[in-house]
Parts: structure tokens; sequence; C-alpha cells
């Protein structure tokens, strides 16, 4: 089981075994070099975590399987990365969420607004 806190250094250590550059591994699942630096470096160092997509995405270019993934807290909840790679309706539904959660963050106030009376009872 990988400590979320923990997959920057199992990413960076799969594309090294796997002998590929940032480049390269950037290129091949559709982000930039950059984006995959900021992956592998902690987040308390100021890296930041990959969408559940793009793990899942590395996990079969680097031909690893990160298995499940630990999320902190008081209750850890776990993230079981072979069951989001099933497929399926479960796996788009994940995959429609993530991306709207994503969005979501990065809103401005007038889309949160939106938002609120769309999914606020009146």
């Amino acid at each position: 089981m990988v400590k979320i806190e923990e997959l920057h250094g199992y990413i960076l250590a799969a594309r090294k075994k796997a002998r590929m550059t940032q480049r390269e591994l950037g290129k091949r699942i559709g982000v930039t070099p950059q984006a995959i630096g900021q992956w592998e470096k902690s987040v308390r160092d100021g890296g930041v975590l990959p969408p559940l997509r793009r793990i899942k995405q590395m996990e079969e270019v680097l031909r690893v399987d990160f298995g499940e993934i630990e999320l902190p807290g008081d209750n850890p909840q776990h993230i079981n990365m072979n069951f989001l790679k099933a497929g399926g309706v479960t796996d788009t539904l994940l995959e429609r969420r993530v991306k709207l959660i994503e969005a979501i963050l990065h809103a401005d106030e007038m889309t949160l607004e939106l938002i609120e009376r769309v999914v606020s009872p009146r």
C-alpha cells in the first residue's frame, strides 16, 4: 500500500527504473515535463498530487502497479487502483467526478455561486 504523501517517490523511482525522462513520460501521457516534476516532488516541498486518471496512465506506461493508495486522515481511506483500472461505468463515473472536482477547485467566485445555487436545497 502506498501512502498518498509518499506517491511522489514511487513515481520518480518507477520513471527512473523505466529509464524515461520527465519529457518522455509527459509526452506519453499528454502532460508537460513540468507536471511530471511537480508530481515527483513531495507536497511538503511544493509538489502536487497527480489526478487519478494520470496515476492510471503512469502505471500503464511505466508498467507498475501502485496497488492501493492510502489517503491521509484520522480514518484512512484507500483508493484501490486495481478497481479503478477495471473500467466500465464505475470508472467513467469516477473520472467524471474527478474532473468536476478539479474544475470546482479552480473555479472563480461567480462559477462557485452558480454551482451552490444548483446543488443547494431551496
